[in-house]
């Protein structure tokens, strides 16, 4: 089974709208979506409803970055992941284009 290993709120076109999920397959392959809406309510109402349903090892924007930076002091996490998980809480992505 599917389990979601990010969840976070994106911007998209400077309008804060967006939601990037990304989901670690059985076969390990991680794949993300990352979803629009017209308005804010919308994406904040599926979010608030996400958020529920993923596992405590999922990274979200209530997991604390200072976790992170322990973990690559310590040498538990590779420089690329560190790096991979500032992206994320700087609100960056490789899904939006724009």
């Amino acid at each position: 089974m599917s389990k979601a290993t990010e969840l976070f709120r994106r911007v998209y076109k400077l309008i804060n709208c967006g939601i990037e999920v990304s989901v670690l397959s059985d076969d390990e392959v991680t794949k993300t979506l990352f979803v629009t809406f017209v308005q804010e309510t919308q994406r904040n109402e599926l979010y608030d409803l996400i958020l529920k349903k993923v596992p405590k090892e999922c990274k979200t924007e209530l997991t604390s970055v200072d976790e992170y930076t322990k973990r690559w002091v310590t040498g538990n996490i590779s420089n690329y992941e560190y790096l991979h998980v500032l992206n994320l809480y700087a609100s960056r992505s490789k899904m939006d284009l724009s």
